[in-house]
Parts: structure tokens; sequence; C-alpha cells
């Protein structure tokens, strides 16, 4: 009796690859059948081709999006192409056929910026989810009280006057422009499709980033250290977009919602109330409680993130538990929704022991998304 034929398992599947390796495998020995051809050649050129049509289509669907376009067009694609750096110098010496042409207007063509100010800062409403205004500035400036906008804001709370009338006293003023330093950079790294991962050490509230998100619990509570240091930095403004939150009631457990930022470069805060320790199903929780604060953000076309250790302060994470559980949710996410406007995720941690572990983590999460 003859036994069962061995069901060959295709190459593709084995890689792990969606591109046919061997097709490609075909190719390469009818295009060089002088040269010898490895077993791992055809593997490594379908996953770097799949990578490549992955981050060309992800960049093209933004920009279909971005023109409020259902389909993908060829001009989509070429300007995806061309504002990439890295894709645009690999395709430099490529013809999209229909894409058209880049536009590029040389800087002293342009009409001067130095005179016009910046108004939006001061008008801005805060909304649980819907946000008023548009979150695509790439480049947005600080703000700070002069002096005697200082000296009237402190006596105004003084003598018990409210957030209103003191925001009102500080718009008045005279309005300098700051900078704040970007944190160093102690880690890195790039995912599959792109998006790019880095662990800081510092004042989360100097972090050059789009939005900035605050673990807090159901009553918007600012005792945490994250809460704290956007508090001082934020002032009486932030304090009365985050009392306009509280007025809409408690946020439930995972929950998130938005508010407006002042005086720093995030313009945004995403709060997150992030579960305890304590709970049973804590680690599917803290991974919703990611992955809302991702959705929110891609919400708003938010390009740049910044997160704390969520889970490892109030709430009792520990440090290594919390970081696997995080970086585990974000990967899922960006795996998810590949058509993310998320480029780049800011770990903003403040001990040695908390970036130790983040970039250990991070290492090891990179290793199992290219194996």
């Amino acid at each position: 009796m003859k036994g069962k034929a061995k069901i060959k398992t295709p190459r593709s599947k084995r890689a792990g690859t969606i591109f046919p390796v061997g097709r490609i495998a075909r190719h390469l020995r009818n295009q060089m059948p002088h040269m010898r051809l490895g077993s791992g050649a055809p593997v490594y050129l379908s996953a770097v081709l799949e990578y490549l049509s992955a981050e060309v289509l992800e960049l093209a669907a933004n920009s279909a999006r971005d023109n409020r376009k259902k389909r993908i067009r060829p001009r989509d694609v070429r300007l995806a192409v061309g504002h990439d750096m890295e894709l645009s110098k690999l395709c430099q010496d490529v013809t999209f056929s229909e894409g058209g042409n880049m536009v590029h207007i040389n800087v002293e063509l342009l009409p001067s910026q130095v005179s016009k100010t910046n108004k939006a800062g001061s008008t801005r409403k805060s909304s649980a989810i819907k946000v008023v205004g548009t979150a695509k500035k790439s480049k947005r400036k600080l703000h700070v009280a002069s002096p005697s906008a200082a000296k009237a804001t402190s006596k105004a709370s003084a003598t018990g006057a409210s957030c209103t009338s003191s925001g009102k006293a500080s718009q008045s003023s005279t309005l300098k422009a700051v900078s704040h330093p970007m944190l160093p950079v102690l880690s890195e790294g790039r995912l599959f499709l792109g998006q790019k991962l880095f662990v800081v050490m510092g004042d989360i509230s100097l972090i050059n980033s789009e939005a900035i998100v605050h673990p807090t619990n159901a009553t918007y509570s600012t005792s945490g250290q994250v809460g704290q240091v956007l508090s001082r930095a934020g002032g009486l403004l932030y304090q009365t977009a985050l009392g306009s939150l509280k007025a809409e009631g408690d946020l439930p457990t995972c929950g998130v919602s938005m508010s407006d930022m002042y005086n720093i470069e995030a313009a945004k805060i995403i709060h997150c109330n992030s579960p305890s320790w304590s709970k049973s199903n804590g680690i599917a929780d803290l991974q919703k409680s990611v992955e809302n604060c991702f959705k929110i953000a891609d919400k708003e076309h938010i390009k740049s993130i910044a997160l704390p250790s969520i889970g490892s302060g109030n709430a009792g994470w520990p440090k290594q538990l919390a970081a696997e559980t995080i970086l585990r949710a974000i990967e899922r996410y960006f795996q998810t929704i590949m058509a993310s406007s998320i480029k780049n995720v800011y770990f903003v941690l403040y001990d040695q022991d908390s970036v130790d572990i983040y970039t250990s983590e991070l290492k090891k999460l990179l290793e199992h998304s290219y194996d």
C-alpha cells in the first residue's frame, strides 16, 4: 500500500512573504544564467520588494486621503515618492506615467511670513473627541506671556479670579517666541512599514512631538508625574481646557480624549485612563488603551506622538511587563492600520532603569518583526 504523497509547502509560505519566492527565483535564473544563484537570494529580494510596495502604497494612500480621493492615482504615487527622501533618492531616475511633476518654489520667491502672528494658539477650543482646527501643522510657534502678563496672571489667581479672565490677560499681552531643545535619542528602531520608534530620557514637555499621551484616571487627575509636568508647562489655559473635559463626565477605563496644549511644542494632549495592574484582564486593557491613543491621533492626522511608560506609575504595573505590552500593542496597531498617519513614536522616560528596559524590549521587538 502506497503512502500518501507529501504536500509541498510553497517557498513563500515558508519564508513568510506575500510576494512569490519561486517566481522571483525563476526570473533571476532567466535574467542571469551565467551567475550562481543562492537559495536565500530570491527570499531576500521578495522581502525587499514587499517592503517597498507596502511603503509606497501606504504613502500613496495617505496622499489620496489628503486629496479626498477614494482611489490611488498615479499622481498620488508620484507625490508619495517625491515627498519621501529615501524613496525619492531610490527612484530619482524613474519616470511615473501620468504622475505629473513635483512642484518646487524657490524660498526667495515666497512672501515673508515674519509679520504674521499665530492667533490659533489662544482661540482653540478643547473637545473630547472632535478637535476644532487642523492638526496638520508641521511647524508651530511657541509662545510665553511677557513679564507683565505673568504678573497679571499670578495676581488674578491669587485673588480668586477665574481661569478665563487670566487667559484673556495673557492673550492681550505681547507674546515672545521661544524654542525648546529636542531631547537626545538614546535608542531607536524602525518597524516593517517604516514607522520610527525612539527611546529618550528627560522632561516630556520638552519633546518635539505633535501630541503627548497623559496617563490619568476617570476624573482626569494630574497627580502623576506626567500630569504635574504638563500642568506646570501649560498653565491656566491648559487647566481651562482640562476643566472642559471634566465637565463632560468621567473617562471610562481604556477611554481616551483629546485637549489642546499651550506654551510647548506639542499641540495636543491625549488623556488616557490606563488600567491598574490589580485588574484580572489588565494586559488586554493596557493594549486597548494604547491602541485607542493611536486611533484618536490618527483621526487628527497626527504624525508624531510621545508617550511615557503607561501604567508603570500610579497604576502599579511592573516596568518590564508594561514595556513589553505597550510595544506589542503598537506593533499590532501598525500592522492593522497600514495607512496610519503616525510616523514617529517617542518613549519619553524619566529614569535609567526604564530606559534600559525599553531599549532591550525594543531590540527584541525589532528582531521578532524581521525574523
